[in-house]
């Protein structure tokens, strides 16, 4: 078992896959005595020794093998590496998103026999290299400080790397230590550490993927939406490099679209004692070995296709299909999804206005005024439906990314009943600010003044703006504004909020509740997220009193697929007495038990300047976090 996960492990590090980030405190562990024996006989020393997350990974050129007779410092993870082979490398990407100051320490292994005099590391930061040696061949396994370096928060090119040069003897490879330091406070503290280990198992992570475009959509109105779907690999052009926006779109086609973005809900499943499920088609002329075949017996029999009209038994593939019945086939995926809607019934409803909404089809009416309510459709103009018009494949495309995005990956998972307790929808020319109140000052933490007048509602969003401006002893003003405790607060629930990052380096976009400061016996703070352009998501909760009854924080960093400032994306947490599960785009990323996090909290939503989210530039000032919702709903028992 232990062989397997060494290779496996070796696999992973050389196929370079980039590790999740474990955001948190890194406690020291107890030892038994006979851990602590066995780490003295091997040259250790049991105040190195800790339990503690891993970030980054670790890149291997050459030749090199795993060992546990010089043990690395992180408990968990005891193989070191070690090379006999000239010109061996190893290359540590801790993936520090932050700029400042960063302290950078190795752990020393000494082998005395055969061992490297002379480990050279090169240590990339801030567009320059600088060089450390370190003696192996002397002295204890430990840890040697090689100084503190000017990072400029690029993980792409900010790194140390380990190069054998001395012949004849073995070089081995442990972990190193990155300290990023506090600027708010001259540097005097540490704001957050990385560990980087080779013996560490990998874990893929997902990157930003190039925008897939087509040379057509320069200009039209729907290229974003469009580039959005095809990037996910949710919808295709006609060929390489043509969308055909204008171009009808078939009930086939569409279909096939819907099934595709609805995965799970609209496929069949096999049956009792099957490997494939057996799929049917009651219509004549949809015939097996189509190419729309398969995905419309999934849609016919999961009840995508409900209520569409049929004549003669025919389903009609290559007729042009209409926005009405775009509409039911979308409402029909809504009602499909359990997804709670019922509230927006309460907002304003501009379906009212359409002067041709006498002219949409019985079957389709209901529909059609569901998913107006629900902003997917909006209508050809302020005034028109159009209901039997014939769609385009942009509007296709626009559409069906906005009941992805509004619906599908919004609110409160289907496996429990939920009641909405409190919405802002931001809609009208200022912030509630008899429910929202603001903060006016400069926290000593961060690198930004907040004021009042950096907040505003514009669009139906609220914005938080960034802007580069002298006041209140900063160079940089933003925004932080929340609802006030005594206005409205809540213990529990789904706390759902739909926003786009700041389109700058730099910032923390967060949206979060506090309650005691992390002070015992019951303070926590709960991260939903703390992003940093352009595609970081910090989820975290921080607790007075964790596991061992120390105040620590509990959660993960990742990088979206895709670039966060580009479009609005859904932040959830499902907060109950037992666990927190942490949401992004629907989906669940991360489950930590609650811990203290048991007093009521409001919503909060905040912009700050700090290192470890890039470092800033011009290029900043006049950009803003765009909220365009914030809900919260409990769950009815």
């Amino acid at each position: 078992m232990k062989t397997t996960r060494k290779i496996i492990s070796l696999l992973l590090v050389l196929a370079m896959a980039l590790s999740a980030v474990f955001c948190g405190v890194y406690a020291a562990d107890e030892m038994t005595p006979e851990e602590e024996a066995e780490l003295v006989a091997t040259g250790g020393n049991p105040d190195d020794y800790f339990s503690g997350s891993l970030t980054g990974s670790v890149k291997m050129e050459g030749t090199w093998a795993f060992s546990t007779t010089l043990k690395n410092p992180i408990l968990e993870y005891q193989e070191t590496l070690w090379s006999e082979t000239d010109g061996s490398t190893l290359t540590y990407l801790p993936n520090i998103q932050a700029a400042g100051k960063v302290r950078i320490s190795i752990y020393k292994l000494v082998w005395k026999e055969n061992n490297d005099n002379n480990v050279k590391y090169e240590i990339f930061h801030n567009g320059q290299v600088d060089e450390f040696y370190l003696d192996c061949s002397k002295g204890h396994n430990s840890w040697v400080e090689a100084g503190t370096f000017d990072f400029a928060g690029d993980p792409e090119n900010e790194y140390i790397k380990l190069s054998k040069i001395t012949s004849g003897c073995a070089t081995r490879g442990s972990t190193i230590r990155f300290e990023v330091l506090n600027e708010a406070d001259n540097y005097e503290s540490v704001w957050n550490t990385y560990y980087v280990s080779p013996s560490q198992e990998q874990v893929d992570q997902e990157t930003l993927k190039p925008v897939v475009t087509f040379a057509d959509l320069d200009g039209h109105w729907s290229k974003h939406d469009v580039e959005f779907m095809a990037t996910r690999e949710q919808i295709k052009g006609i060929d390489e490099n043509t969308f055909a926006p204008e171009k009808t779109i078939t009930r086939a086609e569409f279909v096939t679209i819907l099934q595709r973005l609805c995965g799970d809900m609209y496929t069949v499943k096999p049956g009792e004692g099957q490997e494939e499920p057996t799929l049917y088609v009651p219509y004549d002329d949809v015939k097996p070995g189509s190419w729309y075949y398969e995905t419309v017996a999934n849609a016919d029999m999961t009840g995508a296709l409900l209520n569409l009209p049929i004549i003669d038994n025919k389903f009609e593939p290559d007729k042009e299909i209409t926005r009405e019945e775009m509409a039911l086939l979308i409402n029909n995926a809504v009602i499909t999804s359990e997804k709670s809607t019922e509230f927006l019934k309460n907002f304003e409803n501009n379906f009212a206005d359409f002067e041709d909404k006498d002219e949409i089809s019985e079957f389709a009416k209901d529909a059609a005024e569901q998913v107006t309510w629900l902003n997917i459709i909006k209508g050809q103009d302020e005034v028109t439906f159009a209901p039997k018009a014939n769609a385009t494949r942009a509007e296709a495309a626009v559409m069906l990314k906005r009941l992805q995005q509004l619906v599908l990956q919004a609110g409160p998972p289907t496996d429990k009943k939920w009641e909405l307790t409190f919405s802002d929808e931001f809609n009208g020319d200022d912030l509630d600010w008899d429910l929202w109140v603001t903060e006016n000052g400069s926290p000593g933490h961060i690198l930004s003044s907040r004021w009042k007048e950096n907040i505003e509602v514009k669009d139906g969003m609220l914005r938080l703006l960034t802007k580069k401006e002298n006041r209140g002893d900063r160079e940089w003003t933003t925004g932080s504004v929340k609802v006030d405790p005594e206005k409205f607060s809540q213990t529990y629930g789904y706390w759902d909020a739909r926003y786009r990052y700041t389109a700058a380096k730099g910032i923390n976009n967060a949206w979060w509740m506090i309650n005691g400061k992390h002070t015992p016996p019951d303070g926590y703070e709960i991260d939903i997220n703390e992003g940093h352009y352009p595609n970081t998501i910090n989820m975290t909760l921080h607790t007075a009193a964790g596991e061992k009854g120390e105040a620590v924080s509990y959660g993960k960093a990742y990088r979206s697929n895709e670039d966060l400032s580009n479009d609005f994306h859904s932040y959830g947490v499902d907060w109950n007495e037992e666990y927190i599960a942490f949401y992004f785009d629907g989906t669940e990323i991360n489950r930590v038990p609650t811990y203290t996090a048991h007093q009521p909290s409001s919503p909060w939503f905040s912009t700050a300047i700090l290192n470890w989210a890039g470092r800033v530039d011009d290029s900043a000032d006049g950009t803003s976090m765009d909220v365009d919702y914030v809900r919260l709903y409990q769950e009815v028992k």
